[in-house]
């Protein structure tokens, strides 16, 4: 009842979330690629700098960078990425 537009237009909602859930795991998908070839396979800990360039080269979250880490057992370094991201 606040929102009466929304029901209005409810089809032209749908399409803008359709359209930007697309958009987000095309996205998604390429990060995970850069993570795939960037991140070594005996790396030592998740490098700082690639989760800062995943998130502001392709909205990567940084939380899904940090639970990739934690799944591989890698030391994650939070406060370096959000530096490097206040440096951009």
């Amino acid at each position: 009842e606040a929102y009466p537009e929304l029901r209005a237009r409810a089809d032209a909602v749908a399409a803008v979330l359709h359209t930007e859930e697309t958009l987000f795991l095309q996205k998604l998908d390429e990060g995970l690629a850069v993570l795939a070839r960037e991140l070594p396979a005996g790396a030592a800990a998740f490098p700082p700098a690639l989760a800062a360039r995943l998130w502001t080269s392709f909205g990567f979250p940084v939380d899904l960078s940090e639970l990739i880490a934690r799944e591989r057992q890698l030391p994650f370094d939070r406060p370096a990425v959000e530096q490097l991201l206040e440096a951009r």
